[in-house]
């Protein structure tokens, strides 16, 4: 997947992956070197901000994506930084 935006507040960064997952399977947005350590993400459309499971792979980070997309038009991915 390809980042189409990103947009940096403070400790949060929002990120939008290209594709969104529609199909019956997981899918995983990959991000590369990150200049930031990345303690958390959730989908910006989640009213309860269930936390996606967070992989470190070398310089990037792997985080799974649900199998259903929350919003129909986009994906906005939130990540807590420190």
């Amino acid at each position: 997947m390809i980042v189409r935006s990103s947009f940096a507040h403070g400790e949060t960064v929002q990120v939008s992956p290209e594709v969104v997952p529609s199909c019956a399977t997981n899918a995983t947005f990959h991000l590369d070197k990150l200049p930031r350590n990345v303690t958390s993400a959730y989908l910006l459309a989640d009213k309860v901000h269930k936390p996606l499971k967070l992989t470190k792979t070398g310089e990037g980070l792997d985080i799974a994506l649900p199998a259903q997309a929350l919003d129909p038009i986009a994906t906005v991915v939130v990540l807590n930084t420190n």
